[in-house]
């Protein structure tokens, strides 16, 4: 008969007995509250050696955490001497930063906003925005003559190819000589 694996509130039992009632999270004193299953101060399992880069289930990678410092480390690796390496900046603040570095709106074509295909602005030089072709002037594949300036979404901005049915290469082809 296979073994079976530990269930979580085994594994629970098994941490809270080695490692006690306190967060193992570097530098967090919180007391783990067992009464409660969720909130940030409830127990939860951490793989200190997260699963995604070569952790496993032994008990020696498992450490007791409260919920907001699990999710906090998340699938970060900890440094030789047990730290946590610092997360990086959150993406808001990266996306402000990219917006702060943008040109000012161009007023006589609103950056792009009001150029049709084709055109460029004179005074700021942008081409129209976005850089496809609007959605509602995109042809479906079998009404695109892959000619012109709209084409479907399979031939826009690729070296067009002429369509041909597969049945015209059957037809055309040697399939029924013998």
């Amino acid at each position: 008969m296979e073994a079976r694996a530990p269930s979580r509130e085994d594994r629970i039992a098994y941490l809270r007995e080695r490692d006690g009632d306190s967060c193992m999270y570097p530098g967090c004193d919180e007391v783990l509250d067992f009464s409660i299953e969720n909130g940030p101060k409830a127990p939860t399992i951490d793989h200190w050696i997260p699963l995604a880069l070569g952790g496993g289930w032994e008990n020696e990678n498992l450490k007791i955490m409260t919920r907001r410092c699990n999710q906090y480390k998340g699938d970060l690796l900890p440094n030789s001497d047990g730290s946590i390496p610092k997360r990086k900046r959150s993406t808001f603040k990266r996306r402000h930063e990219k917006r702060l570095g943008r040109q000012d709106l161009c007023e006589s074509c609103m950056s792009g906003r009001l150029l049709e295909f084709g055109q460029e602005c004179a005074k700021c030089g942008s081409g129209p925005q976005p850089n496809t072709a609007p959605t509602a002037y995109q042809l479906r594949p079998k009404e695109c003559p892959h000619e012109g300036p709209w084409h479907c979404w399979m031939c826009f901005g690729l070296a067009l190819i002429p369509r041909k049915s597969a049945i015209v290469d059957v037809l055309d082809g040697d399939y029924f000589d013998e």
